[in-house]
């Protein structure tokens, strides 16, 4: 997924560079990597997806990157995604208002993780 990555940004593909990147997290997270580098990947990866101004993506990666704060233990509110990166009671509506439904499929399936 990093070759597609790198790929896409030669390309000049910023919305499939920004895809790849994120799968590239996600993928990582759910394989069982080490929390503290799916951490800093999506930092990384965040930065990246910011400054293409991909905000679909980039509020996906705003939701692992809160589920993975959670799970290290650096919320307040472990149960929530409210936090420094995503803010449940904030988004979900307004995910729900623009119809984007994999961003609500991210949120309530990382509720039951």
């Amino acid at each position: 997924m990093l070759e597609a990555y790198k790929n896409a940004l030669e390309a000049g593909d910023l919305i499939y560079a920004a895809l790849s990147a994120q799968n590239y997290c996600y993928h990582s997270f759910f394989c069982g990597t080490n929390l503290e580098e799916v951490e800093s990947e999506l930092a990384k990866y965040g930065r990246a997806i910011e400054q293409m101004k991909q905000d679909l993506t980039l509020n996906t990666n705003r939701i692992y990157r809160q589920v993975v704060a959670n799970l290290l233990g650096k919320s307040d509110q472990p149960t929530e995604l409210i936090g420094e990166f995503y803010n449940e009671e904030k988004m979900v509506p307004r995910h729900f208002e623009r119809g984007e439904k994999l961003l609500l499929f991210d949120v309530f399936l990382n509720k039951l993780i």
